[in-house]
């Protein structure tokens, strides 16, 4: 903000499959983390389950192939799914914002779920915790993964857990908090894989521990 005072900002995004997006420009000074799209880039924006959750589609229309590069990439495709998932600025239609990725949204039995990075995040909080990942999809109930610092008494750490949970829980509806009862802890000889990025990836890494993740939820069926 104050940068703005003294030249004009453009937010701009874009991935590494369709380049930079085609963005309208904007004369204000609110809202940076929002983005309008040009209407000739055949931005759609596809509900998913979650509330407010939005997944970001490119759309092909002949009548804008020039600034959709995406197509001369895909030429065999009519429509490109992003994995993007987006919500809609609440009072000024039109303009939104980047909230994280398809993967990271766990949809539960009951037709509810939880964006799960959020919750991650609350959880990494915990000085003992290196990686906490959320999983359950498909289950009444999710579960947590947690690759705790070596060395770490899991049964302690689970009790010290409590408030991060307490937080965490706080940004989700009721019908998908987390419980003490569903965490699953990492075992030195089942090491967390990564991504050439370094990040650690959900889902190949709740495959790792689906049997211990399984036999937990007999446990407390």
């Amino acid at each position: 903000m104050k940068l703005a005072s003294y030249v004009r900002l453009i937010p701009s995004i874009g991935s590494t499959e369709v380049g930079g997006y085609f963005l309208k420009l904007r004369e204000d000074k609110q809202d940076w983390d929002y983005v309008a799209f040009n209407s000739h880039a055949g931005a759609e924006f596809e509900p998913r389950p979650g509330g407010e959750l939005h997944e970001l589609v490119f759309v092909r229309r002949h009548e804008d192939a020039a600034m959709q590069q995406i197509f001369f990439l895909y030429p065999d495709l009519d429509r490109f799914e992003t994995n993007d998932l987006w919500m809609e600025h609440p009072s000024r239609k039109g303009l939104w914002k980047i909230v994280g990725r398809t993967d990271d949204y766990v949809y539960l039995a009951h037709g509810d779920g939880l964006y799960a990075a959020t919750v991650e995040k609350e959880i990494e909080k915990h000085g003992l915790v290196q990686v906490a990942l959320v999983g359950g999809h498909g289950r009444l109930n999710p579960i947590l993964l947690i690759d705790a610092v070596d060395g770490s008494n899991h049964e302690d750490l689970r009790q010290s857990l409590l408030p991060y949970l307490a937080n965490a829980n706080s940004l989700c509806h009721a019908s998908v908090h987390i419980s003490p009862e569903l965490i699953v802890f990492t075992k030195p000889e089942k090491p967390l894989m990564r991504t050439q990025k370094g990040s650690v990836a959900r889902l190949p890494n709740l495959k790792i521990y689906q049997e211990e993740i399984d036999k937990l939820y007999e446990c407390n069926s």
